[in-house]
């Protein structure tokens, strides 16, 4: 038994709690079921618990993939089907008498509040009934205990069955080959014809070979005054293999016929496996489907809102964002936007012009560093000679200079002297040294000023003379600079 046939097992099992009463079905099985599509009696099953026109109750069912209900309404017009979401105030407004719940792949926070509005309402009214279903995991014990705490925290009390298919067969008793007359006692027997069966037949359950333990498929808790049944109930379901004339094997045949079924068998199962499995991955598909088209239908509007929400100042700010970069291009502050528009559009052939020629001032400015650093050692050590030649001449003036100053200090020393002991006066003559005619002072001594500057050419001249004879690296751009500052000094 797959997973199809076992849900028509769970709702033929609960026939007398639902039917002909208003239901509330919540059941992502039962909506795969719906969207795969069915035949046969199982169809009719379908039909009854989600009627179409003309049902015996109100039925609403809640879907958890809400996309699906308006497919759904088409199919079966008698019942009405809404989101999970809306199914609360479905279920504190509604004239409901039953709800049918199966917990499986279900969120417990997205139907927390559903089962705390069921539990109310079932609480005050004892005709209603809850039906909730889990199937079991790896441990079927802690699935009854989970199931057993959910109902007495939420229902206070209720029954709880387990599902589990046994394997079986089946004797069915057709009575005697011959069987009395009506009372004549001749004898004579018009072939089974003249009985009448028995309105009750008996049914006998042979469980010695069965297993002690069953293995229990799923839990059912039924909360309410009405209960499916008692003790053990067996459900006949549709068989699964086709109706259809049967070939008559001989004697000889029989155990190959046997080793074929078998082999028949096991491969049925198999594709019935294979099938639920296709289902299944078929249904998560269209899912995936269906939520990629509302993801396209989404981008779609968002793209057309995009668009029409697109405005001058968009456009401004990408002007802004060109003028920022023609400025970092050209290396000053970035244009104004007048700068840039003119009229009804942007103006870039100007920027784009200021950017070509600062490439070409960069390319220029380039060459000129590269034949600073080509020229000969020998211009730039020439150079050197003469800025030495021009500091010793400095130097020697500075000396004489020194001298004057000294012989002016002592004759002022001694002026000073005589005013005060009534020496000799101070003549014209004294201001100048010996051999030195009169009025011709040496106008062309170094200024004090002038006589610091070449000393601190002097000596940063010895500094880079230092260098250079210690084996220093000084790029020729580098020492260029520095005799281009000494020159200017002297």
């Amino acid at each position: 038994m797959g997973d199809e046939r076992r849900w028509a097992a769970r709702y033929q099992f609960l026939e007398q709690l639902w039917r002909g009463r208003n239901r509330i079905v919540c059941d992502r099985e039962l909506e795969g079921v719906l969207h795969a599509g069915i035949e046969g009696p199982l169809a009719v099953l379908l039909a009854e618990l989600i009627p179409g026109d003309g049902g015996d109750a109100s039925a609403w069912v809640a879907l958890h993939n809400d996309r699906r209900a308006a497919s759904f309404a088409r199919a079966h017009s008698g019942t009405v089907f809404i989101g999970l979401d809306d199914a609360v105030e479905l279920a504190s407004e509604e004239d409901w008498k039953v709800a049918l719940l199966n917990l499986d792949d279900t969120d417990p926070g997205s139907i927390e509040a559903l089962l705390e509005i069921l539990g109310e309402r079932a609480e005050d009214d004892p005709t209603r009934s809850v039906i909730l279903t889990r199937s079991c995991g790896h441990d079927e014990d802690e699935t009854y205990e989970q199931l057993a705490g959910l109902v007495e925290e939420l229902f206070g009390d209720g029954r709880i069955y387990g599902l589990t298919r046994p394997g079986m067969v089946a004797f069915y008793d057709f009575g005697p080959i011959l069987e009395l007359g009506d009372g004549d006692g001749d004898g004579d027997g018009d072939g089974g014809s003249g009985g009448e069966a028995d309105p009750e037949v008996g049914i006998e359950v042979d469980n010695t070979l069965g297993t002690p333990t069953p293995r229990f498929e799923a839990f059912i808790a039924v909360i309410g005054g009405s209960s499916p049944g008692e003790g053990v109930t067996f459900v006949e379901l549709p068989s699964a293999t086709p109706d259809g004339p049967r070939e008559i094997a001989g004697p000889g045949s029989a155990r190959a016929e046997t080793e074929e079924i078998a082999a028949l068998r096991a491969q049925l199962a198999e594709a019935q496996r294979r099938t639920d499995m296709h289902a299944i991955e078929r249904q998560a598909q269209l899912e995936q489907l269906e939520q990629a088209e509302d993801r396209i239908a989404s981008l779609g509007d968002a793209l057309r809102e995009a668009n029409q929400s697109r405005t001058d100042a968009d456009k401004v700010g990408a002007l802004d964002k060109v003028g920022a970069l023609i400025g970092a291009l050209a290396g000053g502050p970035a244009p104004e936007l007048g700068e840039l528009v003119g009229g009804d559009g942007p103006r870039l052939d100007e920027a784009l012009a200021r950017e070509q020629s600062l490439r070409w001032e960069l390319e220029r400015v380039r060459g000129e560093l590269e034949h600073v650093r080509a020229r000969p050692v020998e211009l730039l050590e020439a150079e050197v000679a003469s800025l030495r030649a021009q500091l010793e001449r400095a130097e020697l003036e500075l000396e004489d200079h020194d001298e004057q100053i000294e012989r002016l200090e002592q004759l002022h020393a001694e002026g000073a002297e005589g005013e005060l002991g009534g020496g000799a006066e101070l003549g014209p003559g004294s201001l100048y040294g010996p051999g030195e005619p009169l009025g011709q002072p040496d106008s062309d001594g170094p200024t004090p000023a002038q006589a610091r500057e070449w000393m601190q050419a002097k000596a940063k001249l010895e500094h880079l003379l230092r260098k250079l004879e210690r084996g220093g690296r000084l790029s020729a751009l580098a020492l260029h600079r520095e005799l281009s500052s000494l020159r200017r000094s002297l």
